[in-house]
């Protein structure tokens, strides 16, 4: 239940009213630390679920599913090959054995090719208009060093320092 309202975005105080209100018709005994251990412990079970090892245990899992999916269909099949259940089976059999092809990367790389409405060109569009101006090095710096004076005389900042105190 906590695990169902953490997934609800709730934080620790709304889960521990949810559970323990007056609007819960069985309030359950349990106080704000409990809640945000168990609230540890299903987001630690979240990480341990997410890590490459289980991961590659759940999909060796999932192949051997489809490994026992597709040896049952196939006999199935067989058994009933005069009927139409014996072409249910047979549908069952390819489609588990499509789902292991591509969950074991046997099926060879699909070609996607990407077109604009009635498959004619993509449009492009710029989002904002590209900045006019200096190409090269040198005249971005020029500008930017006017740029920086033109700054300087707006807040009155000497730029050869005569308003600074001489130096002992």
């Amino acid at each position: 239940r906590i695990e169902a309202l953490m997934l609800g975005g709730l934080r620790s105080p709304a889960i521990h009213r949810a559970l323990t209100g007056l609007d819960n018709p069985s309030p359950a005994a349990v106080s704000q630390r409990g809640i945000r251990g168990h609230m540890r412990a299903i987001e630690r079970s979240w990480r341990e679920r997410a890590s490459a090892d289980s991961l590659e245990q759940d999909r060796a899992a999932e192949l051997a599913k489809l490994d026992d999916v597709m040896r049952a269909a196939l006999t199935r099949s067989t058994m009933h090959a005069g009927s139409n259940l014996g072409v249910g089976y047979l549908n069952v059999y390819l489609k588990a054995n499509e789902r292991f092809a591509r969950m074991r990367g046997l099926d060879a790389p699909v070609r996607q090719e990407l077109s604009g409405p009635g498959g004619g060109p993509i449009e492009l569009s710029a989002i904002r208009p590209l900045r006019s101006g200096p190409t090269n090095l040198a005249d971005e710096l020029e500008r930017l060093d006017l740029r920086r004076a033109e700054l300087e005389m707006a807040i009155g900042f000497a730029t050869d320092n005569a308003d600074a105190p001489d130096a002992p």
